[in-house]
């Protein structure tokens, strides 16, 4: 079972070259406040992501100020991430997750409401998405938007 940490529930695994000065900083911090590294470093990433200076802060549509935006977009399923990343801020799809959404986006079977109409551009929101049809399906629809992105 993953630790639960600072940062939340641990599942995720990142391998980083740093500096050895870097390296020897980051041990001696977790020394300084009786923390493990892997607790600096999640510590350290979420303050950076959470910083208005250089953080993950942008200007969306509607709002005055720019906006924190991993709160917006962050789902346990990566399907409704990249649903909500393609609905919210698209410019930071990778161009294989423009296919995946494109291939989600077009298909009437992950989505409730009304049908789209032959040859109209399908309008969606995030609470008509059937994610459990799409979590269901995302492997494929990952493998074949993979093969799409490849083949341009």
């Amino acid at each position: 079972m993953p630790k639960k940490s600072v940062g939340g529930l641990r599942a995720a695994v990142m391998s980083i070259r740093m500096p050895d000065k870097t390296k020897f900083g980051l041990e001696l911090t977790a020394r300084l406040y009786n923390e493990t590294i892997a607790d600096v470093l999640v510590r350290a990433a979420n303050a950076e992501m959470s910083s208005e200076n250089g953080g993950l802060f942008v200007d969306l549509p509607g709002e005055e100020m720019p906006v924190f935006l991993l709160p917006r977009i962050w789902d346990e399923r990566e399907c409704a991430r990249i649903v909500k990343l393609a609905m919210v801020y698209p410019k930071l799809l990778k161009r294989s997750e423009q296919m995946a959404w494109a291939m989600v986006r077009d298909n009437d079977k992950y989505w409730s409401g009304p049908k789209t109409k032959r040859g109209a551009a399908p309008t969606r929101e995030f609470d008509q998405l059937k994610a459990d049809v799409l979590e269901a399906d995302w492997a494929e629809v990952v493998k074949a938007a993979e093969a799409r992105a490849a083949g341009e």
